[in-house]
């Protein structure tokens, strides 16, 4: 077990053979890709909130000095459009259609949407809000749909991104007397969603044309366990439509290094699984 998260994070920066770090302003809280050469971040300290788009380097060049391979950036990250924002980030997804971002905001009951400059501005400005009864939700985001959760004890809710209004409401089947715990949405296809909790790594799929809860996927975490999981499905990375002649792919992966991959043949046992043998900062 390592000491604390600093001795956790320059673990995991030492198992990468050539690494190349760049530094911004103020601490970077999200992060998420707008096209091919960009990205989105959101970014605060204790006084300002910031929503950035930056370039990425058009260039990473391998040099030789001496034994040694290093790594050089032609360019620099460079800010293509900002804003502030009046509160953190709570979560944020990006729009591949439209150049635009979907933010919920901490301690605030709305959704926010943010389009990225045009050519003739460096400003990210507000396209419109949206009501939400959920405070600071986790987002997930396919076509034009949104999904929301902040916990188990919550309704998880589906709503639209044109109208605003909410399509599904869903209401988890924990029993009463489980404790709170974070949750949050993943789209493994666009009928599909799977409700993730991050404490115990179960996973909850519900499919949009039926009003019910679907299977399970069971993580291996037990009670008195201390890591935390994270989630993707290959739907959410790709952004495109899942091909019917292809299984839908979940995976799942926790800060001990337990790494389930999941596919719509089969929910409740991994077809792949292993361990990248990480230890959980204390």
């Amino acid at each position: 077990m390592l000491e604390n998260e600093e001795d956790w994070l320059y673990d995991s920066i030492s198992r990468y053979k050539q690494i190349n770090m760049f530094e911004l302003e103020y601490p970077v809280h999200h992060l998420e890709t707008t096209n091919y050469n960009s990205i989105c971040v959101s970014c605060s300290n204790n006084r300002r909130h910031q929503l950035i788009e930056l370039s990425l380097p058009l260039k990473l060049t391998s040099q030789t000095n001496g034994s040694e391979d290093l790594i050089t950036n032609d360019t620099d990250l460079k800010i293509k459009c900002g804003t502030f924002t009046q509160a953190p980030v709570a979560h944020l997804k990006t729009l591949s259609a439209g150049h635009k971002a979907v933010v919920s905001h901490k301690n605030t009951q709305s959704i926010t949407v943010y389009a990225f400059s045009s050519d003739n501005s460096d400003e990210i400005k507000v396209d419109y809000l949206m009501k939400c009864e959920l405070k600071g939700p986790q987002l997930a985001v396919s076509n034009t749909e949104l999904a929301l959760t902040t916990s188990n004890t919550s309704p998880w809710l589906v709503m639209d991104l044109s109208s605003g209004k909410v399509t599904d409401r869903v209401l988890s089947d924990q029993l009463p007397s489980r404790p709170e715990e974070s949750v949050s949405p993943v789209y493994l296809e666009s009928r599909l969603v799977a409700f993730c909790h991050h404490s115990t790594g179960q996973v909850q799929l519900y499919d949009k044309r039926q009003p019910k809860l679907l299977d399970r996927i069971i993580g291996v975490n037990d009670e008195n366990n201390s890591s935390l999981w994270s989630f993707a499905s290959v739907h959410e990375c790709s952004k495109q439509f899942t091909s019917v002649d292809h299984p839908v792919c979940f995976g799942m992966v926790s800060t001990n290094g337990t790494l389930n991959v999941y596919d719509s043949r089969n929910w409740t046992t991994p077809c792949a699984s292993k361990n990248l043998g990480l230890s959980s900062p204390a």
